[in-house]
Parts: structure tokens; C-alpha cells; sequence
């Protein structure tokens, strides 16, 4: 940032009408360039997921306590593979009137909830909030399909009551980012939130900020894997990289068959090994180490092991909240 706000005010000094006049005081004009430095570098915006994540302390890595691996390639995509279908789903309620409210300029497709009501079929009443910007094509048999190009979210989401040991609660949560060549979102829950198990936890925040997962169809069937990002919660950021993930479902459902994970987060590394190609265990048990130390055996989201993906975000929200609860 530094560097590169040097190189405007050079150019602004030097790069049009001439030299300048030397100062009197050579020091003058390297203090003055300073100040310019600190003034633009504090008046340039930082998007919202960067700050957000920078703003978090990083997680601790802890013997003994296996870490998050859930955010990984497969997850990731399906996670947005179920935001794309969500979405078609909110379209299909516009297009029948008249909540979500739509604007079709061509191209892109604009959903604005503003707090109006849909019931389903067992007469449950959610609450769509937030708007939401996504391309779409157009498929053989003329009807819109949203998911092409870019999704943009703004405060996109719910409210609604969800059942908790037999007592309705309120669960309200919202999605502001963006995905397109990667996962960029800051995912607030408040109220209650709904885990994968079906248990209640107090809802938080989740910021995401996932490159492009790359995807590999093999001769045999199976698929290898590759993506890295930064994940943030209630227990501090940390940074996820997958390598060589190979998921083979008709050889293994409940496991990758092999590849690595990696968590890093406050100097220390911590590596989850899959080996479902010679031990395909149920439920999906993974080897982990942290710092090089063995650490035994942890269990493998369903998510990570080519199965349904859909439970990647609910699944994450809920490990986050478990840990941040027991660790209180």
C-alpha cells in the first residue's frame, strides 16, 4: 500500500510540469512525503470481508483439539452450488408474486426482500431479507437460470422460528458478499442458530474469504481437489489450504480417499491426512498432527468427503459455535 501510494505521489510530484524546486531542507520533503503516505493509506477503503478478518485475532491451535477442516473445496462449491439454488428458488416466488420484489434488467436479475413473508407448505412463515444480484442464462426450454456469472448479496437472507428441544426460537440470518471466481461473505446469524445435528446454539458471525477451488475429473471416476482461504468466528481467524484431495464416493462415501489439509493460525500448522483409499472408516475418521506432533485420529465432515456438500455452512456455523462454547 505503502509502495504504491509512494509511486502516486512521485508521479504527482514529479511526473507532469517539470521538476519541482528543491526545499530548503532536503529532510522537508521526505517527512512531507510521509505525512502524504500516512493521510492516503488512512482515507483508502478496505472492504468490508478484509477488515472484518483482519479485525480478528487469529485462532489458537491446541494439542489434543482437532481443528475446523470443514471449509474445504468440495464444501465450498456445494455451498455455493446451494446458494445458486436458493436463489432459483426466490425466483420462482417472484415470478408467482410478489414477494420476493424483481428487477430483470437483461442480464442480471435484482431480488428485494424488504421484511415481506412467505409460507411453505406446512405453514411455516419465513421472513426473506436483504437483496441479491445474480446473472443468469437462459436453458433450452426459455426459463431463466440463475447462477451464471456473478452473485452479489447484500444483507440477504431470513427469519425465522426453528424448533429447540420443543421451544420456537427466533433464527435470523443474513449474507453480505459476493461469489464469482471465489467465496467472499460475512454470514451473521443472530437469535438462535440450527446445527447439522439438529442442536440450538447462540447464532454468531462467520466471515469467508475462499479462492476458486479447482476440480479435476479422473479416468477412474473419482476427483482431486485443490483450494486455500481464510476463515474467521467467534474463535479467532485462521488459514485453510487443501492439497490434492482425491474423493471417490462408489469407493468411499464417508472419507476422502486421500490428500491433505492444512489449518495455520498463531505460527502453528496443523495437517489433517486422509487415507479412505486403504481405511474407509464409518463414520470418516482422518490422521492430524500439529506441529509435526502425531495427534491421533478425528472424524471427517461428511462435507469434505465428495458426499452432499449442502450441509458445508450449517455444519461450519455449528463446529465454530460447539468449539467457542466449550471452550468458554
Amino acid at each position: 500500500m505503502k509502495r504504491l501510494t509512494l509511486m502516486f505521489i512521485a508521479t504527482a510530484l514529479f511526473g507532469c510540469g517539470g521538476a519541482p524546486a528543491a526545499p530548503a531542507d532536503p529532510t522537508d520533503l521526505t517527512e512531507n512525503i510521509a505525512e502524504e503516505v500516512t493521510d492516503v493509506a488512512d482515507a483508502v477503503p478496505t472492504d468490508p470481508i478484509t477488515a472484518r478478518l483482519a479485525a480478528m485475532p487469529e485462532m489458537t491451535l491446541t494439542e489434543g483439539t482437532p481443528p475446523s477442516f470443514k471449509a474445504t473445496p468440495a464444501a465450498v462449491t456445494g455451498f455455493a452450488a446451494m446458494m445458486s439454488m436458493r436463489l432459483n428458488g426466490a425466483l420462482q416466488q417472484a415470478e408467482a408474486g410478489p414477494c420476493p420484489a424483481m428487477e430483470d434488467d437483461g442480464s442480471f436479475i435484482t431480488f428485494t426482500a424488504n421484511g415481506c413473508e412467505v409460507t411453505d407448505s406446512t405453514g411455516a412463515t419465513t421472513r426473506l431479507l436483504g437483496t441479491a444480484r445474480a446473472g443468469y442464462r437462459v436453458d433450452e426450454e426459455g426459463k431463466k437460470v440463475l447462477g451464471k456469472d456473478l452473485i452479489e448479496l447484500n444483507g440477504w437472507g431470513d427469519e425465522k422460528q426453528i424448533d429447540c428441544g420443543g421451544t420456537m426460537q427466533t433464527s435470523r440470518t443474513e449474507h453480505t458478499g459476493s461469489m464469482q471466481n471465489n467465496l467472499r461473505m460475512i454470514i451473521t446469524t443472530t437469535g438462535m442458530a440450527l446445527s447439522a445435528d439438529g442442536t440450538c446454539s447462540a447464532g454468531d458471525t462467520v466471515v469467508i474469504d475462499y479462492g476458486l477451488p479447482t476440480r479435476v475429473e479422473n479416468a477412474d471416476g473419482s476427483d482431486t481437489w485443490n483450494g486455500s482461504g481464510t476463515i474467521g468466528g467467534p474463535d479467532g481467524r485462521f488459514t485453510i489450504e487443501t492439497i490434492d484431495e482425491v474423493t471417490h464416493s462408489d469407493s468411499c462415501r464417508t472419507e476422502p480417499m486421500s490428500g491433505r489439509t492444512i489449518i495455520r493460525a498463531g505460527g502453528r500448522e496443523a495437517v489433517v491426512t486422509y487415507d479412505g483409499a486403504t481405511s474407509c472408516d464409518d463414520p470418516g475418521m482422518a490422521n492430524w498432527s500439529l506441529d509435526g506432533a502425531d495427534q491421533g485420529q478425528t472424524v471427517v465432515p461428511r462435507c469434505s468427503a465428495g458426499g452432499d456438500p449442502s450441509g458445508f455452512f450449517p455444519a461450519l456455523l455449528a463446529l465454530l459455535f460447539v468449539r467457542r462454547r466449550r471452550t468458554a
